[in-house]
């Protein structure tokens, strides 16, 4: 990943945002959007019937979480190979140009979401990294873990859950 991590696995380098057209991008109005594999597994399973773990492990002393962070999110089950996405959160003061962005796609409500966003996540993935649309799943269960609109790098619109969910059944992810 090129991060150097401290003692609670958060990172220490400056997390920048990536281009639209480089990840799928999710605003959150969740000030502490942070990456605990406590709070995205039972979405990954519900959803997907996925296994999550993070790279490195964070801890969340006494409630705290970094301002920015990065990780490896890693996704698999008997029926997904083993897939890492390179993640990334920062707050949405970061991202004036993907909030624009976002903002100029929205319809049916998601812009508000945009709007009202704190933090933005950021999801790519890894270089041989698996099966493709593991970005896509992963956006599905932080959409749903932090009630998120997505950005996908590929198409001029905004989604959440649901849609995340329809694009991951027409590629023959979920139920």
């Amino acid at each position: 990943m090129g991060s150097r991590f401290d003692e609670a696995g958060w990172a220490v380098d400056p997390v920048h945002p990536l281009a639209a057209e480089a990840a799928y991008s999710l605003f959150t109005s969740d000030a502490s959007a942070r990456f605990d594999v406590r709070m995205m597994t039972p979405k990954a399973a519900s959803l997907l019937g996925l296994a999550i773990s993070v790279e490195p492990a964070k801890r969340f002393v006494h409630g705290a979480y970094p301002n920015a962070d990065r990780a490896q999110i890693v996704l698999e089950s008997s029926d997904f190979p083993r897939s890492v996405v390179l993640a990334r959160v920062f707050p949405i003061e970061r991202a004036t140009e993907l909030k624009a962005r976002a903002v100029s796609v929205g319809s049916m409500g998601m812009e508000t979401l945009v709007t009202r966003a704190r933090r933005v996540i950021q999801l790519e993935a890894a270089p041989a990294s698996g099966d493709p649309r593991a970005p896509l799943a992963c956006a599905a269960i932080f959409a749903a873990t932090f009630l998120a609109a997505v950005l996908p790098p590929d198409e001029p619109i905004l989604f959440g859950t649901k849609g995340a969910r329809e694009r991951l059944e027409n590629l023959g992810i979920g139920s």
